[in-house]
């Protein structure tokens, strides 16, 4: 299996999951929820990756409304800034 084609089933997985457990917790799985949960898992991954190669400890990622919405905005998902301040916690 090639890295592009393990890498899309890795992305379907993780969004399986984030549906999964919106819906545990009676939350509709809404696409600006589960992008914001894509991005959330993803910079972590990233951070994690980044922090094992010097051999340092993994920080917990944060995003301001503002940087968040950005990030979706790179990414081409279809959202507003109040649907962002909205789904924020």
């Amino acid at each position: 299996m090639n890295a592009q084609r393990r890498g899309y089933l890795i992305e379907k997985m993780v969004e399986q999951y984030i549906r999964e457990e919106l819906l545990n917790l009676n939350m509709r799985a809404t696409v600006p929820r589960v992008a914001i949960l894509e991005v959330f898992h993803e910079e972590q991954r990233r951070r994690a990756e980044e922090a094992n190669a010097a051999g340092e400890r993994t920080q917990v990622v944060h995003f301001s409304t503002d940087e968040m919405f950005k990030l979706l905005i790179e990414r081409k998902v279809d959202v507003g800034l109040a649907t962002v301040y909205r789904v924020m916690p």
